[in-house]
C-alpha cells in the first residue's frame, strides 16, 4: 500500500470529521425560545394579631411549660447570671506558671539537669530524675531534654543554645 495514498485519505477524513463538527456546533448555538416564566399572584398581607389574643397565647405557653418533658416546672430555682458572676470573683486566681529554661545537661547515664526559672530558687538548679521542687517534678532527663510537670502543665525542656 502507498504510504502517501494512506495520508492523503487519513486528511480527507480528518478534514469532513472537522466540518461535521462545525455543522454540529452551528446547531447547538441556535437559540431555543424559552416559555415566558409563569408570575404567582401575591398573597394578601396576613392579618394583624390583636394585642389580647396575643397576651393570652403568652401565658398559655409560659403555664403549660412547653420546653419541659413532664409539662412541669422546675423544682431547682433558675440561676441568674449575676449571681455566678459575684462567685466567680471570690475564687482566687491561679498562680502564675513559671517560666522555666533548661541550661544544660550533665554527665553520662544518669544524666543530671541544669533547671532554671524554677519558683523560689534563684539561678540555675541541678535536677535528676524524681526530684520534687516547689510543686514541679522532674520526671525523665535525657541528652536531649528534659520533662518537667506540675501545676497541670508538662514541659517538654531542650537545651538553649547561643547563636552561632
Amino acid at each position: 500500500m502507498n504510504p502517501r495514498l494512506v495520508e492523503s485519505s487519513l486528511w480527507g477524513v480528518a478534514m469532513l470529521a472537522m466540518a461535521t463538527a462545525i455543522l454540529e456546533a452551528k446547531h447547538a448555538m441556535r437559540r431555543s425560545e424559552a416559555p415566558a416564566p409563569a408570575i404567582w399572584p401575591v398573597s394578601s398581607p396576613a392579618p394583624a394579631v390583636e394585642r389580647d389574643s396575643l397576651a393570652v397565647l403568652t401565658e398559655r405557653v409560659a403555664d403549660a411549660d412547653v420546653f419541659r418533658l413532664d409539662r412541669t416546672p422546675a423544682t431547682v430555682a433558675y440561676r441568674q447570671a449575676a449571681d455566678t458572676q459575684v462567685a466567680r470573683v471570690n475564687v482566687p486566681p491561679a498562680p502564675p506558671k513559671p517560666a522555666l529554661a533548661l541550661a544544660g545537661i550533665i554527665g553520662g547515664p544518669p544524666w543530671a539537669a541544669l533547671l532554671d526559672g524554677v519558683p523560689g530558687h534563684p539561678g540555675s538548679l541541678v535536677v535528676h530524675r524524681g526530684d520534687s521542687l516547689a510543686g514541679l517534678t522532674v520526671r525523665a532527663i535525657s541528652p536531649n531534654g528534659a520533662t518537667v510537670t506540675g501545676m497541670d502543665t508538662t514541659w517538654r525542656l531542650v537545651v538553649k543554645r547561643p547563636w552561632p
